[in-house]
């Protein structure tokens, strides 16, 4: 469920990171080198990002299979005792 919103928009992240660097901070001693800086360093975060979302997903399906197990034991030793 949240690789459907982290996924894309890493991705308009990733690749308007220059456009968007400009919109927000391009004026006064901002200038285009520190931009292009800028703009590197959020194209970085946003590749993080969309790896963070996939190990999120796979760590609450982790978290999710041994809640499961736990119960299904649980439920297993009670009804035989």
């Amino acid at each position: 469920m949240l690789s459907f919103l982290i996924v894309p928009s890493s991705v308009i992240l990733f690749g308007y990171a220059k456009e968007i660097v400009r919109l927000v901070y391009e004026r006064g001693k901002f200038n285009a080198a520190a931009v292009k800086v800028t703009s590197e360093t959020l194209q970085f975060y946003a590749l993080g990002l969309l790896f963070f979302s996939q190990q999120y997903t796979f760590l609450q399906e982790a978290i999710m299979s041994t809640k499961i197990e736990k119960h299904l034991l649980f439920h297993l030793l009670l009804q035989y005792l």
